[in-house]
């Protein structure tokens, strides 16, 4: 259950990030030169320290900005890797440019670049690269190595890539995944996250497999079904609990469709709510389709429940292109509390 005011303000984000991030915003890493006249950024999820390795096969995105306060856009006219067999520019443009990360080792990369007066300003930051050892891999519904979504809709799988020691590493486009059957997961290859893998799912239901192509022995499936195999669904929450709503208050909760008793995640699909219990609460169909950090565990099927006075909210969630067309139904409820004043109050 999310708070309504949490929402329009964005999603969760990773807490070691900035605890909340409004969508599209996310975070950045930043660094000032070490000659004290250029701040560098660049787009992280979660952890804020600059000097993180950049995957050998993988690039990253930075912008160059004027040191200090405020701190004005700048164009960039020069970047120079000492060493390209380390890092080589893959791009530049403004006040942005792109490294790609071509061997293992460090090297100095200096930046000149045109002020907003005019004048020439020139920097160097010390960069790393290396080739990642290990990758982690996480359904956005729940733990466990495998997990139920739907054909023929894009998904992302949140991953982590490290070594072995647990440092990070970072970057976009490299993929250290091995997919079976090939055609199952369509890899968006142009995206990019770097805390996600977005992918298109196939036509046909069946099992994905995912293994790394850094470990051995590490897998996890994805388990393609259909919109027609939704037999039902519930609200998430805490196992075995019923969710509460603050009388007067409006909050958000997740209506997950599911197959078998199975949760799909990321349940890109139609569906309809209904009320009925009027005298305690309204329902209402909410979408949020905006993925865009390591916070969003989830941007489909909310249900925003405005809660009126002290009982039990129940309402029925429909899925109507499962059970075949026929409709899937989900009667659920929502236990509307008061908070209790403290005694001697």
């Amino acid at each position: 259950m999310i708070g309504k005011d949490w929402i329009a303000s964005g999603i969760l984000a990773r807490v070691a990030c900035v605890g909340l991030a409004t969508l599209g915003a996310g975070c950045q890493s930043s660094l000032t030169g070490n000659e004290g006249n250029l701040t560098f950024y660049y787009p992280t999820d979660d952890e804020l320290d600059f000097n993180k390795p950049i995957a050998v096969g993988a690039k990253l995105d930075l912008t160059v900005k004027e040191a200090g306060f405020p701190k004005k856009d700048v164009s960039l006219t020069k970047v120079d890797p000492s060493n390209t067999q380390v890092l080589k520019v893959a791009g530049m443009m403004g006040s942005a440019f792109t490294l790609e990360g071509i061997g293992e080792g460090s090297t100095s990369i200096g930046v000149t670049a045109t002020k907003a007066d005019g004048t020439t300003t020139h920097d160097t930051i010390n960069m790393m690269a290396k080739k990642p050892e290990i990758i982690d891999v996480t359904h956005s519904c729940g733990g466990g190595n495998l997990a139920y979504y739907l054909t023929k809709k894009s998904i992302f799988l949140p991953y982590d890539l490290k070594l072995k020691d647990g440092r990070a590493v970072i970057g976009y486009g490299y993929h250290a995944l091995k997919v079976a059957p090939e055609k199952g997961l369509q890899w968006d290859h142009v995206n990019k996250a770097q805390w996600a893998y977005v992918y298109m799912t196939a036509d046909a239901p069946g099992d994905v497999t995912l293994t790394s192509a850094l470990e051995a022995g590490k897998s996890w499936t994805v388990r393609l079904v259909e919109e027609a195999q939704i037999d039902g669904g519930k609200l998430e929450g805490v196992s075995g609990k019923t969710l509460e709503v603050l009388a007067g208050s409006s909050a958000i909760v997740l209506a997950r469709p599911t197959v078998g008793g199975n949760p799909i995640c990321q349940p890109d699909t139609t569906f309809t709510v209904t009320g009925k219990t009027p005298e305690f609460c309204t329902v209402t169909a909410t979408a949020a389709k905006s993925p865009t950090n390591k916070g969003v565990v989830e941007a489909w099927s909310w249900v925003t429940v405005q809660a009126k006075k002290l009982g039990v909210c129940e309402f029925d969630i429909v899925w109507p292109k499962g059970n075949k067309g026929q409709g899937a139904t989900a009667a659920v409820k929502v236990n509307v509390v008061q908070l209790v004043k403290p005694s001697g109050n």
